[in-house]
């Protein structure tokens, strides 16, 4: 798999229009799906008027899941990340999550890290997008990304979203947002996948369009794994 940044998309007016009434609020635009590759690719663009880069650092801590919308389409690649949060609840893990945040004033880039316990632990060991965002002075953070799947049994993409807020005094800052992922992939049926499976044969392929939310809780732990601007 292969992590991009969503590249510019063609907008039009009612997408434009929409997104400038979701100003100020964000995750919120009415009667648009936040899911949408376009609104996505709008978060990633923004960018807020927080100062400086004092919040950027290594952030850990709890989830919860809130909506599963994903079932297992195959044994082989299972898209839901909820088994997986029902597994480390049980297994009374802390601070599961680790996640690497960089701040450029009001620009914001987000990433799971790979030795997290929450990527770890899964079936597909599946990571999550690199997401790009906007940071606001009074705290409110938005953030989008996209990774492209291609893989033997499945092709397609995820999309996901952070929002919520970044607040609390230097070095105890809490970030407190809901994260939102959408899979649509085409997924090669098991019973297709033998031994000698090729590109050129003709599988039976399940088509997936689905959508998780989940609400992290996280807290400063440390600095960035690296100097800020790659010094």
């Amino acid at each position: 798999m292969s992590v991009i940044r969503p590249q510019r998309l063609w907008r039009s007016s009612a997408v434009l229009v929409a997104l400038v009434a979701g100003v100020g609020a964000p995750g919120c635009y009415e009667g648009f799906d936040p899911l949408d590759p376009e609104v996505i690719a709008e978060v990633a663009r923004g960018r807020g008027d927080a100062q400086g880069f004092e919040h950027s650092g290594i952030y850990g801590g709890t989830f919860e899941a809130l909506e599963c919308g994903c079932d297992s389409l195959d044994d082989r690649f299972n898209v839901s990340l909820c088994p997986l949060i029902d597994m480390l609840t049980d297994l009374g893990f802390e601070d599961a999550l680790a996640l690497e945040l960089i701040q450029a004033d009001g620009s914001v880039r987000a990433q799971a890290l790979p030795g997290s316990d929450f990527l770890e632990l899964g079936d597909n060991s599946l990571s999550l997008p690199l997401l790009y965002g906007s940071l606001q002075a009074e705290g409110r953070i938005s953030a989008a990304g996209v990774i492209a799947v291609d893989v033997l049994v499945a092709e397609g993409q995820v999309l996901a979203r952070i929002d919520g807020t970044l607040e609390g005094e230097t070095q105890a800052w809490r970030l407190q947002v809901e994260y939102q992922q959408r899979y649509v992939l085409d997924v090669i049926a098991s019973d297709e996948l033998g031994a000698e499976f090729t590109k050129e044969s003709d599988p039976t392929v399940v088509s997936a369009d689905c959508r998780e939310r989940i609400a992290l809780d996280l807290i400063w732990l440390a600095p960035p794994l690296g100097p800020l601007g790659g010094g």
